[in-house]
């Protein structure tokens, strides 16, 4: 559940006061004009026009404006354990329909411009929009279009999702497939990506088993099977862990 919710327009920014910080909280810069470079983990890239870079908690923001920098800086805290939705990754977002995200960036610098008695339930209603809007089109992890400058963990990431639904796959098998130790692939993994490899794994699994759920007849424990889970009773645990409900109880709510 979103808890904390900042957003600050910053207009032709020439240089960041900091090459890098960390933040305890994800931080976003949604770019409206000019570039930057920047590095996240292990991750690196450049922002332009149109583009979201997310942050992860407590992990090293490097940045470096490469043209004067238009944009907006959002901060987003979650209640709880302090994890945000599925489809939050470090580094650049994929956006496939950038329209919407441009129109509310816009909208976003207006309320700069004017004077409005009320502007903060506004921005933070359109911040809301472009966060809803940006996870709409991320989808899950099980797409995670993660920006890592490792080809090897970019590998790992291809390797898990395709062996998944193997029961037989773990993380250790993952690791030796690509001659890591499993604490080497672990460490590496989350430096590359900011969540762990068996989070992943898991998230792969469950949004398998969320499209099994709703789309066949299949029973729980031929569910298992095909999402990498031995017996039904271990499959029900860890769905209802991952997704606040039992997988039955998901059926009878999703299914159409």
């Amino acid at each position: 559940m979103l808890q904390r919710l900042d957003c600050v327009f910053w207009r032709q920014k020439k240089q960041f006061l900091l090459a890098e910080d960390t933040y305890d909280t994800w931080v976003w810069i949604a770019v409206q004009d000019g570039s930057f470079r920047f590095s996240i983990g292990l991750a690196e890239g450049i922002g332009r026009p149109g583009d979201i870079v997310c942050c992860p908690p407590w992990v090293p923001f490097g940045r470096e404006t490469l043209e004067p920098l238009t944009f907006h800086f959002i901060r987003l805290g979650f209640a709880g354990s302090g994890s945000p939705p599925a489809g939050f990754h470090a580094g650049l977002l994929a956006i496939k329909h950038p329209d919407r995200l441009r129109h509310n960036l816009t909208l976003l610098s207006e309320l700069d411009d004017a004077l409005h008695l009320h502007p903060e339930p506004i921005r933070k209603h359109l911040v809301r929009d472009i966060l809803m809007f940006c996870l709409e089109e991320q989808g899950s992890l099980d797409a995670v279009r993660l920006l890592s400058s490792d080809p090897l963990m970019n590998e790992a990431v291809a390797l898990i999702r395709e062996q998944a639904a193997d029961v037989k796959f773990n993380v250790g098998a993952a690791a030796r497939a690509i001659g890591l130790t499993p604490v080497q692939f672990s460490r590496r993994f989350q430096a590359a990506f900011p969540l762990t490899p068996i989070r992943y794994l898991t998230e792969c699994r469950i949004q398998l088993a969320k499209k099994l759920l709703t789309e066949t007849d299949d029973t729980l424990e031929q569910i298992a099977g095909r999402c990498g889970y031995e017996n039904g009773y271990y499959f029900s645990r860890v769905f209802k862990q991952a997704a606040g409900t039992t997988p039955s109880s998901y059926r009878r709510q999703f299914r159409v």
